[in-house]
């Protein structure tokens, strides 16, 4: 196995404090671990910020065996909650927006200037697809990016060139044991449906993840050409 340590890139991840969005997957622990790891060393340290949706009644026990283990590790966790009625549509994209004004409330409270979360490369590869379901256009497909910015707040992804077995890899190397996520395998959501329909387009057509990420980069690369080559048309229009 790589070296995942050697994957992320620091120098993106700013703050002395740096908070982790942390659900107990294996694909968060190792991200958690892998930066305390990192940063520790430098007098930095990762905060994990658990969020507890209380859609399943299992979440608030996931939400304190993430609890117990980063006691285990010396890294500070908090357990935020998402309050009041949920939805009865529309579960999915409710739960990602209420999780993300959690955190990043939470991080601007705490003058955090970092939130780093676990996306993988299955995960790009995935909102490629759902992106392409949609109708997006050449912003979209170029996925998720490892540097964005959310109301001041900056978000990195460290892991989105990684497989997600390699995490869970290195967890079982380091004998830590996740949560398996029964949501994560419902044909009610739509990610989950195109994270099974991605091994059968590769067994049927050789479109594997890897040919989708890359075709993302490429896109990625397009966009990036015609912005730089906008902006140079719009200095010359202002001159």
């Amino acid at each position: 196995m790589f070296n995942l340590k050697e994957i992320i890139n620091l120098s993106v991840i700013t703050g002395d404090k740096v908070a982790v969005g942390v659900s107990g997957g294996a694909d968060s622990l190792a991200l958690v671990l892998l930066l305390d790891d990192l940063l520790r060393p430098l007098g930095r340290r990762a905060i994990a910020l658990t969020v507890n949706h209380g859609l399943r009644k299992e979440s608030l026990t996931e939400a304190e065996y993430v609890a117990k283990l980063m006691a285990e590790h010396c890294i500070e966790h908090h357990i935020l909650t998402w309050d009041g009625v949920k939805p009865q549509s529309g579960v999915e994209e409710a739960a990602r927006l209420a999780r993300y004004a959690l955190l990043r409330s939470w991080c601007q409270k705490n003058d955090m200037e970092t939130l780093c979360i676990a996306h993988h490369h299955l995960d790009q590869a995935e909102t490629f697809l759902i992106r392409l379901q949609r109708g997006s256009g050449l912003t979209g497909l170029c996925g998720m990016s490892e540097v964005s910015e959310l109301e001041g707040l900056r978000i990195v992804r460290p892991l989105l060139k990684v497989v997600p077995e390699a995490l869970k890899e290195y967890l079982r190397l380091r004998n830590v044991k996740w949560v398996e996520d029964p949501s994560n395998q419902s044909e009610d959501f739509l990610r989950c449906r195109m994270r099974k329909f991605i091994p059968i387009l590769e067994e049927r057509t050789g479109i594997t993840s890897k040919r989708i990420t890359d075709t993302m980069q490429v896109l990625a690369r397009s966009k990036d050409y015609i912005c730089k080559q906008t902006e140079k048309l719009l200095s010359l229009i202002h001159i």
